[in-house]
C-alpha cells in the first residue's frame, strides 16, 4: 500500500516539479544577469543592457527575488534619467523605493533616495531633491553607514551651490570631508574634493588651496583607476588656469584631454569638456577660435549621435533576434505546459484510479478482518451458549431434585406433624390419667402426714408409717408405668424421623 501511495504522489506531482525546475531562475543566474545589465550600462549599449535589465525584472518577479526587483529598476531608472525621460525614471524609482522599505533593504533604499534626488537636480527641483537627501542622512545616522552619509552630503552641497547659497554649499562639503578623515572612503573624499574646487569656480573664485585640492584627488582617483573622474579633475584644472590667466595652458590641457577622451569612446562627460574648453575661449576673448571649437564639438555631437545610431540598430537587431527567440521559447513553453497539463490530467486521473483501488483494497481487508472478528465472536458465543445449555440442564435437573425433596419434605413434616398431633392428644390424656391415678396416693399420703402430729404413742406413729408406705409403693407403681408408657412413645418417634428421597 505505501508502494502504490509513493507511486501515486510521484506520478502526480512530477509534472508540477518540473514546472518549477524549468521556470526557476537561480540566484547566481540572476547575479550575472545583473552584472551584464550594469556592464553594458557602462559601456554606453543602453538599450542592450535596457533589454537585460528588464528580463532581469520579469525573472525576479516569477522567482518572487525581491533584491532582483529592485536593482533592475534602479538600472532602468538610469538610463531614463540619461534620456532625460524623468517622468518614468521616478516610476520605477519609486516603485524600488517602495519595495525597498516593504522589505527592509536599506542598501538600495538609499539608493533609490539618492537616483530620486539626482532627477530633481536634473530638473532643477533643488527643494525636493534635498529632502531626498536628508532622509538618507537620517537612515545613514541610524545604520552606520558612512559612505552614503558622505555622498548624501555631497549632493546636498552641489545644490546649494547650484542654487549659489555658498556657505550652505560649503558647510555640507565640509561635512563630507570629516567623514573621510574619521572613515577611509577615496572616492568619496576625491569627488568632495571637486565638488568644493568646482564651487569655488562657480562663484569665480580660484583659492590657492585648489591646485592642492585637486592634487589630491587626482592620486586618489588614479589609485582607484577611475579614469572618467580623472579627465574630470583635468577638465576643472583648465577651467581654473582660465580664470587666473594661464588659458594657454589650460588650452592645451584641455586639447590633451579631449583626445584622451575621445580615445576611451565611452567616456560621456566629453559634453562639459567642450563647454569648459569654450568658456576659456570667451572669457579670454579668444573669439577667433571659438567658432572651430564650435565646430568640433558639433563634429562630437554628430559622431556621439551617429555612434549612438549604430548602437541602437545593433541593439534594435539583437532586441530582434531576442524577441524571435523570445517567441519561438513561448512557442515551446506553451508547447510544454500544454504537454504538462495533459500528464497532469492523466496524472489526476491515474491517482483518481488508484485511489479508487487503495479503497477497494482497504475495505476488503477490512471487511475479511471484520469477518474473522465476526467468526471468532460467533465462536464464543456458541460456546457460551453451549455452556449455558448445560449450566441449564444442571440446573433444571437440580431444581427437579429439589422439588422432590420439597414434596418428600412436605409429606414427612405433614405425617410427622400427625404423629406429633397424636402423641401430643395421648400425652394430653396420659397426663389427665396419670394425674387421677397418681392423686388419690398423693392425697391419702397428705392426710396419713396431717395424722402424725395427732399420735398418742409410737405405735400409731409406725402404723401411719406402714400406710405412708404402702401409699409411697402405689404412687411409684404409677411413676413406674408412666415412665414406660412415655418411653414407648419416645421410641416409636424416634423411628419417625426424617430421611431424604432416593432416586
Amino acid at each position: 500500500m505505501r508502494l502504490i501511495l509513493s507511486g501515486v504522489f510521484l506520478l502526480l506531482f512530477s509534472p508540477l516539479l518540473l514546472f518549477a525546475k524549468q521556470n526557476a531562475w537561480p540566484a547566481d543566474s540572476l547575479a550575472n544577469l545583473l552584472q551584464l545589465a550594469d556592464s553594458l550600462y557602462v559601456q554606453g549599449k543602453l538599450y542592450s543592457a535596457e533589454l537585460y535589465y528588464e528580463q532581469l525584472l520579469e525573472a525576479a518577479n516569477q522567482s518572487g527575488d525581491v533584491p532582483n526587483q529592485v536593482a533592475p529598476r534602479l538600472g532602468l531608472a538610469q538610463l531614463h534619467m540619461q534620456r532625460r525621460d524623468y517622468e518614468e525614471a521616478l516610476v520605477y524609482l519609486q516603485k524600488a523605493e517602495r519595495l525597498s522599505r516593504q522589505q527592509g533593504l536599506e542598501t538600495y533604499l538609499i539608493r533609490a533616495l539618492h537616483s530620486t534626488a539626482g532627477v530633481w537636480i536634473a530638473q532643477e527641483e533643488y527643494p525636493k531633491a534635498r529632502g531626498f537627501l536628508r532622509t538618507i542622512v537620517a537612515l545613514t545616522e541610524e545604520n552606520g553607514d558612512r559612505e552614503w552619509m558622505t555622498h548624501a552630503f555631497n549632493s546636498l552641497g552641489r545644490c546649494f551651490a547650484l542654487e549659489q547659497q555658498w556657505d550652505s554649499a560649503q558647510w555640507y562639503i565640509t561635512q563630507g570631508l570629516e567623514l573621510t578623515k574619521q572613515q577611509d572612503m577615496p572616492k568619496a573624499r576625491a569627488l568632495l574634493l571637486c565638488n568644493r574646487v568646482e564651487t569655488h569656480r562657480l562663484q569665480n573664485e580660484v583659492p590657492e588651496q585648489s591646485w592642492a585640492l585637486l592634487q589630491e584627488a587626482e592620486g586618489l582617483f588614479e589609485s582607484l583607476g577611475e579614469i572618467n573622474y580623472l579627465l574630470q579633475v583635468q577638465y576643472i584644472k583648465a577651467a581654473l588656469m582660465g580664470k587666473v590667466g594661464r588659458w594657454q595652458e589650460g588650452l592645451a590641457l584641455m586639447q590633451e584631454t579631449l583626445v584622451e577622451g575621445k580615445e576611451l569612446g565611452y567616456i560621456s562627460d566629453l559634453g562639459f569638456a567642450y563647454q569648459v574648453y569654450l568658456e576659456i575661449l570667451t572669457e579670454n576673448n579668444q573669439y577667433e577660435l571659438v567658432a572651430p571649437v564650435y565646430e568640433e564639438y558639433l563634429e562630437y555631437l554628430k559622431k556621439s549621435f551617429d555612434r549612438e545610431k549604430s548602437a541602437q540598430r545593433e541593439d534594435l537587431a539583437a532586441k530582434y533576434s531576442y524577441e524571435q527567440q523570445r517567441n519561438a521559447l513561448a512557442h515551446n513553453q506553451a508547447t510544454i505546459a500544454r504537454q504538462q497539463q495533459g500528464l497532469l490530467l492523466f496524472s489526476m486521473l491515474t491517482l483518481l484510479i488508484l485511489g479508487l483501488l487503495g479503497i477497494v483494497v482497504w475495505y476488503s481487508r477490512r471487511m475479511r478482518q471484520t469477518h474473522k472478528e465476526l467468526a471468532r465472536v460467533h465462536e464464543e458465543v456458541q460456546a457460551q451458549n453451549e455452556e449455558l445449555v448445560q449450566q441449564a440442564e444442571e440446573l433444571t435437573q437440580a431444581n427437579e431434585h429439589v422439588q422432590r425433596l420439597n414434596q418428600h419434605l412436605e409429606g414427612m413434616v405433614h405425617e410427622r406433624t400427625q404423629t406429633i398431633q397424636a402423641q401430643h392428644d395421648r400425652l394430653i390424656q396420659y397426663g389427665f390419667m396419670n394425674a387421677h391415678e397418681l392423686r388419690g396416693p398423693l392425697a391419702r399420703i397428705l392426710g396419713l402426714t396431717n395424722l402424725i402430729p395427732y399420735c398418742q404413742d409410737s405405735a400409731e406413729v409406725m402404723q401411719l408409717a406402714e400406710k405412708i408406705e404402702e401409699e409411697s409403693k402405689q404412687m411409684d407403681l404409677v411413676v413406674k408405668q408412666i415412665n414406660r408408657t412415655i418411653e414407648k412413645e419416645e421410641i416409636f418417634a424416634g423411628n419417625q424421623s426424617l430421611k431424604p428421597p432416593t432416586d
